[in-house]
């Protein structure tokens, strides 16, 4: 079965299945397909290298061995998938297991090879795809501008060979064009790039939010317009807040402004209370679900994207109007 599935920007897919493969199609030119090569292809038989039984390089942290004992061999487990005359049907292995379990990122020295693990969850960028292992790792592979794959670089060209985001013990991973966003285990919130608009692509930490953090979005169209959000639980409030930070053109912060915050939460005014299930940013407005029966969405309004039945940029949140929810 699939159990998470992300579009890539330019015409990519790339599919999660409970086998913990990662299955790929469509354009490959910046090796977003994470094949290691840049061909495209028509049909979901490429597999992701990471998952194809060659061992990819895992960081260790400081202080750690810089070599793991080797485990017992294990048969590959399969995906089932029909096959055609042309492609037979595939077998995964898995990847890096020794992913730290600390909740605050730790300098990654020289990699070294390990066993492999699965993944849990795909996520889709501009020309690169990230993947979220269950082990709480993060890699990407693809185009590299703007430190879109979370490894600190700006790397204009294809990045076939998937290389690791600075994040350790992640339960949820988001990413929008040239951003995102991460949250442990420990209900830490770590983003990128920090700041691309000064050069700074590596992954900042987000210690300014009013509470913890049960849920995070990136959105934005690029690095520099990049912006990140946050569902807010506060111990002995019944009532769930979304924070926002980063680029505010266009009211993508949803506190009544246009002023840029980029490292400093704002909360999303006019909100009504409640418990906020799900999140979602985009290139230049937000959504979230509010007790299961409503949805309020905030930021540009372009062809009525808000769902108000207007079609005028809102500064706060504002009703989705027609929606019809069927009981059971």
């Amino acid at each position: 079965t699939v159990e998470s599935i992300a579009v890539i920007s330019d015409g990519s897919t790339a599919a999660a299945t409970a086998d913990g493969a990662v299955l790929a199609w469509g354009s490959n030119d910046a090796g977003q397909l994470g094949d290691g090569t840049t061909a495209d292809s028509t049909d979901a038989t490429v597999q992701h290298s990471m998952f194809a039984g060659t061992p990819l390089p895992s960081p260790v942290p400081t202080g750690m061995p810089t070599s793991a004992p080797s485990p017992a061999p294990s048969p590959a487990p399969t995906i089932s998938l029909k096959p055609t005359p042309s492609s037979p049907e595939p077998t995964i292995s898995h990847f890096p297991t020794n992913v730290p379990t600390s909740s605050a990122p730790t300098a990654l020295p020289t990699p070294s090879p390990t066993t492999f693990v699965a993944a849990a969850a795909v996520s889709g960028l501009a020309d690169a795809l990230a993947v979220l292992t269950d082990q709480g790792g993060v890699f990407s592979a693809g185009h590299g501008a703007d430190g879109r794959l979370g490894d600190g670089a700006d790397m204009d060209a294809a990045t076939t060979t998937p290389v690791r985001a600075n994040v350790n013990n992640v339960v949820q991973l988001d990413t929008m064009f040239e951003s995102g966003i991460v949250l442990t285990g420990a209900y830490s919130v770590h983003y990128w790039p920090e700041d691309a608009a000064s050069g700074a692509y590596g992954i900042a930490d987000q210690e300014g939010l009013t509470c913890t953090a049960t849920e995070v979005s990136a959105g934005g169209y690029s690095a520099e317009e990049a912006f990140w959000c946050a569902i807010i639980s506060c111990t002995g409030d019944a009532d769930n807040y979304v924070e926002c930070w980063g680029d505010n053109e266009g009211y993508k912060l949803g506190d009544g402004s246009e002023t840029d915050s980029w490292s400093t939460p704002v909360q999303v005014a006019g909100m009504p209370g409640g418990t906020y299930t799900e999140l979602s940013c985009g290139t230049h407005s937000s959504c979230v679900v509010v007790d299961g029966d409503s949805v309020w969405c905030w930021g540009s309004n372009d062809n009525g994207a808000l769902g108000d039945g207007t079609d005028t940029a809102r500064t706060v949140p504002v009703e989705v109007q027609g929606l019809r929810f069927v009981a059971g």
